[in-house]
């Protein structure tokens, strides 16, 4: 077969990854694949800067999520299969001076583009560089001084935003609705940003963390602090990742000798605990790992102890009511679980990993703070919507380790002492209740009414919660459902 008649069937091929349905982008996908894979290297290599601008402006515009991910897997196979065909020649050079060196440059003008003109070609070339950074593993090095500075540009630019949009709110005390779909893009470049930083420390560790600290003067890991309260899960998800990733790594992506810093980011950490809808199980076990690593690597005993306070006092927080405490329907389609009995079990994980890695000694301090949780979870009572069986198991292992760790005399006073605490504030509570209807039965008779028709008005938001969450727009529905009950008031 010529070569323009190769060239025409692939210009057919890719003309037909807009077709309308999305089985049939799937088989054009499917057979691009094999071309990739199976074509000799001359005429892969004449055919490659078309493939990679016609399957990049699939991954920009592509509606279905499975074609992205097709997609995705399509440019990791071309970059590999262009790398490894030209192994024979040195790999830095044959990067600058073939494809790879023509999609690298490609990406940074794409990424350059910071005035807002063509945000999804922003949005492509930050997929892209991802991409490229888990094709190529060591060779991103060679181009990780050009490429991760605009990474990091458009990170630092996204979370200083949110910072200021969050400050903003708070200081007028206002719960404007915001634009759906400027918000979309918001969070959507935010997530691939931060995951292709993930992948570019992954593949070059040492010079993607000094070219993120040469650029912005701050290390890697501060940065995916920074975004550990973004309102979107899946960005918080992938900052937990790359700090994660950051602290595995060190060298100059964390700033490890400074004790303010270590508290800091643990207490950021810990901060990703407090909201139940924007947590899942994903992000509070990352979070518990990146929490337990800062607490057990150095041996300052006050930054164990603020952690500790932190963590107890989240774990204080009361269940949600009403249509917060019903299993919701996460992006994925599938059924959340709570938000609260994610946030209690990984802090309870985190105090048993915490106490079986420390000695007894400097566990002994800490037994009032940990208890506490692991008492709440064994004696509470069981929800007819939620199945906490599980949660009151792990705690109840987690009571049996502190003990055999403290030892029985240690662990029974302080246990003793949580407990009588914890059931005076229930009785004081209830006390409370009862005499309330004593004293202002029409009071009493009001808050029942508001009571009432609270879980009616939660019943109506039920659906538009519901679809707000597939969509990973939760903070969109919140805010607009807090600003038509404002008007209400007014």
């Amino acid at each position: 077969m010529g070569e323009k008649r190769i060239t025409s069937h692939i210009h057919f091929l890719v003309n037909n990854l807009s077709y309308p349905k999305a089985d049939g982008r799937k088989s054009v996908l499917e057979l691009l694949n094999q071309i990739i894979l199976k074509f000799p290297n001359e005429v892969l290599m004449k055919l490659s800067n078309l493939l990679f601008l016609a399957l990049t402006l699939r991954l920009a515009n592509d509606p279905d999520p499975t074609c992205r991910g097709m997609v995705s897997e399509l440019l990791v196979n071309l970059f590999q299969c262009l790398t490894t065909k030209n192994s024979q020649r040195s790999r830095k050079s044959s990067q600058r001076s073939g494809p790879l060196g023509v999609f690298f440059g490609n990406t940074k003008k794409w990424l350059q583009d910071t005035e807002g003109k063509k945000k999804s070609l922003q949005l492509a070339g930050v997929q892209v560089a991802g991409i490229l950074a888990r094709a190529v593993g060591s060779g991103f090095q060679a181009y990780a001084g050009d490429i991760i500075p605009l990474l990091i540009d458009i990170a630092v630019h996204a979370f200083e935003r949110n910072s200021k949009q969050r400050n903003a709110d708070i200081n007028t005390q206002t719960n404007n609705s915001i634009d759906e779909n400027g918000d979309s893009e918001a969070w959507n470049l935010a997530h691939h940003t931060v995951v292709a930083l993930t992948r570019a420390l992954k593949a070059s560790p040492r010079h993607t963390a000094k070219s993120a600290l040469k650029s912005s003067g701050i290390p890697l890991a501060t940065i995916a602090a920074n975004g550990l309260r973004f309102p979107h899960v899946w960005v918080r998800t992938a900052c937990a990742r790359l700090l994660g990733q950051c602290l595995a790594v060190r060298s100059e992506a964390v700033d490890e000798k400074s004790t303010d810093w270590i508290r800091e980011t643990a207490l950021s950490c810990c901060a990703g605990f407090v909201t139940d809808e924007l947590i899942t199980t994903t992000l509070g076990e990352q979070l518990a790992k990146n929490i337990l690593f800062l607490a057990t690597d150095q041996p300052d005993s006050d930054i164990i102890q603020a952690i500790a306070k932190r963590l107890g006092g989240i774990a204080r927080k009361s269940k949600p009511k009403g249509i917060s405490a019903m299993n919701l329907v996460s992006i994925s389609g599938e059924e959340k679980e709570p938000g609260w009995i994610i946030r209690r079990r990984s802090i309870i994980k985190v105090f048993g990993a915490l106490v079986a890695k420390l000695e007894a000694e400097r566990s002994i301090p800490l037994l009032s703070i940990i208890l506490r949780p692991m008492i709440m979870a064994t004696e509470d009572t069981p929800s007819s919507k939620n199945d906490n069986a599980p949660l009151k198991q792990l705690a109840q292992q987690v009571l049996d380790l502190i003990q055999k760790k403290v030892g029985d005399d240690h662990f029974a006073t302080a246990y003793t002492q949580v407990r009588g605490e914890i059931m005076g504030k229930r009785a004081e509570r209830a006390k409370r209740r009862k005499l309330e209807v004593v004293q202002d039965p029409q009071g009493a008779a009001r808050r029942k009414r508001q009571r009432t028709q609270k879980k009616i008005v939660a019943q109506k938001r039920q659906k538009a919660v519901r679809k707000a969450i597939r969509s990973g727009e939760l903070p969109v529905a919140r805010k607009r459902c807090q600003s038509r009950q404002k008007k209400r008031r007014v």
